[in-house]
């Protein structure tokens, strides 16, 4: 990272690990990925329910209607306790099933550039600019910095762009000063 008053700039390659943490960290702690969660806990829900009431309306037996509903009420309430884990584990699948599939995000040279007004974020060819003032939330995990345009547009920074956890952190601190409204929690 060099240490230009001016202009401070990353470089780094995003790995299968950033993707994991990042799908993980959207999934948690964004409003799309919370959303994803609570309609899983609701389908459980739903479906139990349903399951359960064909039963009682078109019994085979009353022994079998009790015992499908007790099955069925565990079945919805697990469902609905271990959704967000359902919902990581599918992600984190689906990535590693990705890595032979055409149409995966191809790891690609990443460089920001930030300066004294803004940052350009550059992928693959693709350049962006954005002024600080555009920053939503700067957040720092033991991951990533990940920098909040918006809840679909995030920039992940991830530890191995710097030398070590306090050029990291020294990153964040430098970014929350160009945007004080920004400040994670």
């Amino acid at each position: 990272m060099a240490t230009n008053k001016k202009v401070r700039e990353i470089q780094f390659k995003l790995k299968d690990e950033d993707y994991q943490s990042f799908g993980e960290y959207r999934i948690k702690y964004t409003a799309d990925g919370r959303k994803l969660v609570s309609r899983q806990r609701l389908t459980f829900i739903i479906v139990a329910i349903g399951v359960i009431a064909l039963f009682w309306i078109f019994p085979i037996s009353e022994n079998v209607a009790k015992a499908v509903t007790v099955i069925m009420a565990v079945l919805g309430i697990a469902g609905a306790v271990f959704a967000e884990k359902m919902v990581l584990h599918q992600q984190r699948t689906a990535i590693e099933k990705s890595q032979s599939d055409l149409e995966r995000v191809h790891p690609t040279q990443n460089k920001v550039r930030f300066g004294e007004e803004g940052f350009t974020a550059e992928a693959g060819g693709d350049v962006t600019e954005f002024a600080y003032s555009d920053v939503k939330l700067i957040d720092l995990t033991d991951d990533a910095i990940y920098v909040w345009m918006s809840d679909q547009m995030i920039m992940p920074v991830p530890i191995h762009a710097f030398r070590n956890e306090s050029e990291m952190e020294e990153m964040y601190h430098w970014l929350i000063e160009k945007c004080p409204q920004a400040e994670g929690e």
